[in-house]
């Protein structure tokens, strides 16, 4: 029986080569847009850009690190390759490094053709990096928060199933049937207890009435 090798699927920008020339783009890209002071820098983990438009200022940090990750599990390191597992690693992160230049060069080429087609606005865009006057991203600010920490919805808080009324918590709908057929339950054993009450009494009743009447002498309990 042949069995077919299921092939993985390969990580985007594994192939990527340009590397730092990617940055030249970025600035011509967002040069013709409108913004200024623009800083595209290596890190040690990866990659920071930093640029300002109209009294907003934006930082953006691609992570080299976590791509080298994912592109270790994608391709994990095995003994049959001629190379040592420190050696794996520092390759995987110089992918990391090449990648993360094409990375934020596609990104910020989208979130602009968005801006210019009207499909969102600036804020809407860069929401997440746009910095604040503490030095935090918005998007640290909110998971500093637990902001998007919300409640799982119900029946009271969401308008959607309220507008559906078929549909219920699972556990409270099994709530409802247990509760529903204890009160069944409970009202046959009380009518059947009823029964058997009534149906022992009247023999006890029948019983005394033959012993009582057993006893009675005959003719009114008179002498001839």
């Amino acid at each position: 029986m042949n069995r077919r090798r299921v092939s993985t699927p390969s990580l985007p920008y594994a192939s990527a080569t340009s590397g730092k020339r990617a940055i030249i783009s970025i600035h011509k890209i967002l040069e013709v847009f409108g913004v200024s002071d623009i800083s595209v820098m290596e890190t040690s983990d990866g990659v920071l850009a930093h640029f300002k438009w109209r009294e907003r200022v934006v930082m953006v940090r691609p992570s080299a690190a976590g791509y080298a990750a994912n592109w270790r599990r994608r391709h994990p390191h095995s003994r049959r390759m001629r190379t040592t597992e420190i050696d794996y690693e520092r390759r995987a992160l110089q992918k990391g490094r090449t990648a993360v230049y094409s990375m934020l060069h596609d990104w910020i080429k989208g979130q602009v053709t968005a801006i210019e087609t009207g499909m969102l606005s600036f804020e809407g865009a860069f929401l997440g990096q746009i910095m604040l006057p503490t030095g935090e991203t918005v998007l640290e600010r909110v998971e500093r928060n637990h902001m998007l920490n919300l409640p799982p919805p119900s029946r009271r808080t969401d308008p959607y199933i309220e507008r559906r009324p078929w549909a219920c918590d699972v556990a409270e709908a099994r709530r409802v049937a247990r509760r529903r057929w204890r009160e069944a339950a409970k009202a046959c054993s009380g009518d059947a207890t009823a029964a058997l009450r009534s149906g022992t009494h009247g023999a006890h009743n029948k019983t005394i009435s033959r012993k009582r009447s057993s006893r009675e002498p005959m003719n009114g309990g008179l002498i001839p």
